[in-house]
């Protein structure tokens, strides 16, 4: 997978600062003494208050982590580029922070849902934007100066006017000119209209960032109208990185017709203005297929108008358009990820003691390059918690509000109106999830004190747990239930086996045995010692028979009326519950991002993209000075 290209700004203040800890550190060596650390490090409030390990658990590896913490040994150099417009940012005013007229904010949407989606953004996320562009499939104007452009209007008018995925297309024209509601045209077919708004939508924007913009486009920033951007993430994300390199950037997805990856619409994609460039400058110079004289660009867009016929998905057509020219999707999830607030899971198992020593271990050989020797371990994919959300997708308008509200509360309480620093999915659980999985009378109360069978249950509730499935068997299939999911070992003990047993095959029954079933699955019962297999943190009971564990934290959502029958039809009412306890063990593992963990992960990051080598550089620059 191809990696970000990243340029590294500096502060004078920085450089200064760094100037003195220089000549100190300097002194320190020449004298030859070192500050005894006599205090508790960050290292021991690790060990005993999230791992609970304390003495001589501890003491054998305080030394070595110390060391690793503190090694300040360089990787390889990163490219320099010029950082005036970061040294002289204004952090206080979202316009105008550092990059934002560099990026054009494409928003994709359809004429049927335009008044039901756009309205919501234009209040929220393009306050903040200054340049932007909307395109749909209808040519309009909302509110008082917000132009829509019509993005199919640069595919060729053989294709708008014989393919049948242009009918609706058809009528949305018809309607708006005789004055009718577009809105009542909404159906399935404007999916297959959607798809072919993708490539005409970067011709687009790649135009009128040359005759509104001058040219001064470095990112081209697509998203769908129920997308939620965080626009202060996006600027952080950007900043280090290089927009002269050919960047494709996005949550890959799998093609399955062709096995290849593509950057998904829904999540957003981020263009660097040399890929762009690069698909633009094939279009224009394009000569397979001419027949009869056609321009270069008409023969292009006629051979990317047959491949789009051909597959399903827009942003597929895309992502082949510039694997055409040498670039293929990076991924950046999950920062940029296609989950809302309400299904994104926090998967439990990077807060489990077991994980949490295996990965120190690992980064450990990593960030010492000692080789590792971690006996196969591998980290969560997706691990969230101190990563920066970008966007969330599949939103409705009143979310997008209260992400917004969310962004601008975080700005004014932990940065004193500066957008100089970005959330984190901690944050969003803390203020998403947290307040409705667990009870606020248990606040005070200590996490070891706290009974495993304290819950936080709500009826008519989907939280979407589905690590293990067991399900009633019908009677023509034996009967008893069905488990499907992780494979969990045998326990050792027999009584310890045929109780998890018993618990499991009772589940069905109810929501309160599904309860006990999940509760089952981790401490204080006998469980393996798994760093992968995780522990039971909430669960779903169904009227028809099914009770689902996860290890995953979800807040989900409620099932209304319309919503509570299964796949045959039948009336299916959910329950759903979280075992309180293990919540807040998971958060207080996790800490606050600030921990050893987070220190060695940034170090292992610093190192891999040659950071610290490009600071000791500018140092030295400074210094000679």
């Amino acid at each position: 997978m191809p990696v970000f290209s990243r340029r590294i700004p500096f502060s004078s203040l920085s450089r200064g600062y760094i100037l003195l800890l220089t000549t100190f550190f300097a002194i320190f060596l020449f004298s030859g003494t070192w500050y005894a650390r006599t205090r508790t490090s960050a290292f021991d409030t690790y060990r005993n208050d999230y791992l609970n390990l304390s003495g001589s658990e501890a003491t054998e590896e305080q030394q070595k982590v110390e060391e690793l913490l503190y090694d300040h040994s360089l990787g390889p150099q990163s490219p320099s580029s010029d950082t005036t417009d970061v040294d002289d940012a204004i952090w206080d005013d979202c316009r105008q922070l550092p990059g934002a007229d560099r990026i054009l904010l494409i928003i994709k949407t359809g004429a049927t849902e335009i008044y039901k989606r756009l309205p919501m953004h234009i209040e929220t996320t393009l306050t903040c934007v200054p340049k932007y562009l909307i395109l749909s499939d209808l040519d309009q104007t909302i509110g008082a100066n917000i132009t829509v452009h019509d993005a199919l209007k640069l595919v060729t008018p053989q294709t708008r006017t014989h393919h049948p995925d242009f009918q609706l297309y058809h009528s949305i024209q018809n309607y708006h000119a005789t004055g009718q509601d577009i809105q009542t045209l909404s159906s399935p077919a404007g999916w297959n209209l959607d798809k072919w708004k993708f490539l005409p939508m970067i011709h687009k924007a790649w135009d009128i960032s040359k005759t509104e913009h001058n040219n001064t486009i470095d990112w081209f920033v697509m998203i769908e109208a129920d997308t939620a951007l965080s626009w202060l993430s996006l600027i952080h994300f950007l900043l280090p990185l290089d927009p002269s390199e050919p960047q494709y950037i996005g949550s890959p997805a799998a093609l399955v017709a062709d096995s290849s990856s593509f950057a998904h619409g829904g999540s957003g994609i981020i263009m660097s203005r040399a890929a762009v460039s690069k698909v633009e400058h094939m279009r224009s110079n394009f000569l397979e297929g001419e027949v009869d004289g056609p321009s270069s660009e008409e023969a292009y867009d006629k051979k990317w108008e047959d491949h789009t016929s051909e597959i399903c998905c827009g942003d597929a057509v895309l992502s082949h358009a510039f694997a055409a020219v040498g670039v293929n999707v990076a991924s950046a999830r999950p920062e940029i990820q296609g989950d809302t607030r309400l299904s994104l899971p926090f998967d439990t198992v990077s807060g489990g003691k077991e994980y949490l020593r295996r990965l120190e271990e690992s980064l450990k050989g990593k960030v010492l390059h000692t080789g590792g020797g971690n006996g196969g371990f591998q980290e969560v994919g997706d691990d969230l918690w101190c990563k920066r959300p970008i966007t969330f997708h599949h939103v409705k308008p009143v979310e997008v509000d209260e992400f917004w509200r969310f962004q601008e509360g975080f700005v004014e309480r932990e940065n004193g109106g500066l957008w100089n620093e970005s959330f984190t999915y901690r944050d969003v659980f803390m203020e998403f999830v947290w307040p409705r999985v667990t009870d606020k009378k248990n606040n005070g109360v200590k996490e070891e004190d706290l009974q495993i069978g304290a819950r936080v249950a709500r009826n008519d509730w989907d939280n979407m747990s589905e690590w293990w499935k067991i399900e009633l068997k019908d009677q023509s299939e034996g009967g008893g239930v069905s488990v499907v999911g992780a494979p969990v070992p045998k326990l050792k003990n027999d009584a310890d086996q045929e109780a998890l047993e018993y618990y499991t095959a009772q589940s069905v029954f109810s929501a309160q045995n599904c309860q006990w079933a999940c509760e089952r699955r981790g401490e204080p019962y006998a469980w393996p010692n798994d760093p992968y297999l995780g522990e039971c943190v909430q669960w779903r009971w169904s009227s028809q028979g099914k009770c689902h564990l996860d290890r995953r934290i979800r807040l989900g959502e409620a099932k209304t009326k319309e919503d509570q029958h299964d796949d045959e039809g039948k009336e299916e009412k959910w329950t759903s519950g979280w075992v309180e306890k293990r919540v807040r063990e998971f958060v207080k593992r996790r800490g606050d991002c600030h921990g050893p963990i987070e220190q060695m992960k940034e170090r292992l990051e610093e190192t891999k993209s040659g950071r610290g080598e490009q600071e000791s550089s500018v140092d030295g620059s400074e210094a000679g000075r």
